[in-house]
């Protein structure tokens, strides 16, 4: 069941500055919240998300509006006047678990590779002995 936006979506500071992120990097704050307010009001709300979203992602809202590629979990705000649009999730990213899992990976398979912890290097050879001149 999906239906057209007919009531308030306001969003997030949060959510503004993901979409611009993810989808609209060239606009500013404010015209990326133009663009969201004119563009949501022909939106679908959704009560299960969009089919390319994770389980435990659709948890994250009480309805969904999609717009594209974008989906924004809804949820009531304080006063129950509206709803309130609290991130923006892009088809194709990546969920915070299976980033940290990753980068998890990705540190595990660089200390097997050097025997030791991923870490700055010094600026200098600290093999070569300091003379002073």
């Amino acid at each position: 069941m999906s239906f057209a936006v007919g009531f308030p979506v306001t969003f997030a500071n949060h959510a503004i500055e993901r979409y611009r992120d993810r989808l609209r990097p060239a606009l500013s704050i404010e015209n990326a919240t133009a663009e969201l307010e004119a563009v949501s009001a022909f939106s679908v709300l959704t009560p299960r998300g969009p089919a390319w979203m994770s389980e435990d992602r659709k948890e994250d809202g009480v309805l969904f509006l999609e717009i594209g590629d974008a989906a924004f979990p809804l949820v009531p705000d304080d006063d129950g006047g509206s709803l309130v649009a609290k991130t923006c999730l892009v088809k194709g990213s990546m969920s915070p678990e299976a980033r940290d899992r990753r980068n998890r990976d990705r540190q595990a398979t660089c200390r097997r590779a050097t025997g030791k912890k991923r870490g700055r290097r010094p600026r200098f050879d600290t093999r070569v002995p300091f003379t002073s001149y």
